[in-house]
């Protein structure tokens, strides 16, 4: 069985591409023990996939359309 390799052939044709970039300091804003134990790790990692869910969750909501009611004015 073969890898799964991505296919950005269509990144030729697409009308734009969006980057999103992270800041992996922001995981300082979570609360972490700083003692070096186990569980401080464990509180570590915690911290990178709330900011990773959180830039992912923020990227979805701005690519995704909008209900056609949020777009109009004026009915």
């Amino acid at each position: 069985m073969k890898f799964p390799t991505p296919n950005y052939r269509g990144l030729e044709t697409a009308p734009g591409m969006i980057v999103v970039v992270a800041d992996f300091r922001f995981t300082r804003a979570f609360p972490v023990l700083m003692d070096g134990s186990d569980l401080d790790r464990q509180y570590h990692e915690n911290a990178e996939r709330i900011l990773l869910q959180s830039v992912a969750a923020s990227t979805m909501s701005r690519i995704s359309p909008r209900p056609p009611s949020a777009t109009t004015f004026g009915g």
